[in-house]
């Protein structure tokens, strides 16, 4: 760029130079004086002033002196010499600008070449601050991992005391008898209702149902209640109660035929047994004890003398679970109509 700059200041000098030798050259006024005579033969013969009339000489007026005259030539000449004047004047004025201007781009050369500097240093400060702030998030980034660790560590902690604290309830079932309780008036199954933990819970609903099918069968209704007790402490558990063996009709009744009783004992057909304990305990949280399971005698496994069996879950077990509920919604507004 300087290189450039330079060579353009130089021609415009040299241009300058060569145009203030060409104007400064004087004009050639015109020659004054009397035209000499033409010699040739055609020339007309001019009468001897000697012989003609004697030379008379002219008196100036008494009081004017004599001015001396400037034919059309000569203004001329003058005329010239003032544009040529002028031109000398309005070529040093160009001169002057063109070495200005040639200045003005120098200057502005260096000034660029300061800027571009000052941009790369601007840009260097800007790369190391984003260096800094990088960092500076790094640490960040680390400081809030650090403080979510230390966060679900508290929580976890808060949640183990809880579940050493909190109220949970599994229920078990004894061994059924086969053999009908007239005073009970039906075939009963006896479980308990153990409840771990050093608080108590509120029971909001429990419901029991015990059948005789081939099957489990769904959509069963008129379930027993268990008769938990709603305020239930630690000092109730375990609470023992017992349900009787239910029809497995749309309506179901009390069983009273001993043909089914006989059928299951035999393995001909299974005890099932469906039911929930839905609490809240006095962290306000909700909680759904599911019961879903049925009958499996030790006589399936090919020795018909065993005696007893196990209560386990039907099919995967997935309505046989203990699970919180999710009771948010309590906690919203109720919309308007």
């Amino acid at each position: 760029m300087l290189k450039r700059l330079a060579i353009l200041a130089l021609v415009g000098a040299v241009a300058t130079v060569s145009l203030l030798a060409a104007q400064t050259a004087p004009l050639s006024p015109p020659k004054q004086g009397v035209a000499e005579p033409s010699s040739g033969k055609n020339a007309p013969k001019q009468p001897d002033p000697q012989k003609t009339n004697p030379p008379t000489r002219a008196m100036p007026a008494p009081g004017q002196p004599s001015t001396p005259t400037c034919d059309e030539a000569c203004q001329q000449g003058r005329e010239n010499l003032a544009i040529q004047g002028k031109l000398e004047w309005f070529t040093g004025l160009l001169a002057l600008v063109g070495f200005l201007q040639v200045g003005g781009m120098f200057w502005q050369a260096l000034l660029l070449r300061q800027t571009r500097g000052d941009v790369h240093a601007q840009a260097d400060w800007m790369k190391t601050q984003a260096g800094y702030m990088e960092r500076q998030t790094k640490i960040l980034e680390d400081s809030v991992a650090a403080a979510q660790k230390s966060a679900d560590a508290a929580l976890a902690q808060v949640e183990a005391a809880k579940s050493t604290q909190r109220a949970q309830f599994r229920i078990e079932f004894a061994e059924p008898d086969w053999t009908f309780n007239e005073e009970l008036g039906g075939y009963s199954i006896h479980f308990r209702v153990i409840m771990d933990g050093a608080t108590r819970a509120y029971v909001l609903d429990d419901s029991i149902i015990a059948y005789i099918d081939e099957k489990p069968r769904e959509g069963i209704g008129a379930w027993k209640v268990m008769g938990v007790q709603r305020d239930f402490t630690p000092e109730l558990s375990p609470f023992v109660g017992y349900t009787l063996l239910q029809t497995s009709g749309r309506w179901p009744e009390n069983e009273t035929s001993p043909e089914k009783p006989k059928l299951a004992s035999q393995r001909k057909l299974t005890l099932f047994v469906n039911g929930r304990i839905w609490y809240r305990d006095i962290f306000r949280d909700e909680w759904m004890l599911e019961i879903d399971r049925y009958w499996h005698p030790w006589s399936s496994y090919g020795d018909e003398n065993a005696t007893g069996g196990m209560w386990s879950p039907v099919g995967s077990g997935r309505h046989d679970t203990h699970r919180k509920v999710d009771s948010s919604y309590r906690d919203q507004p109720l919309k308007p109509n």
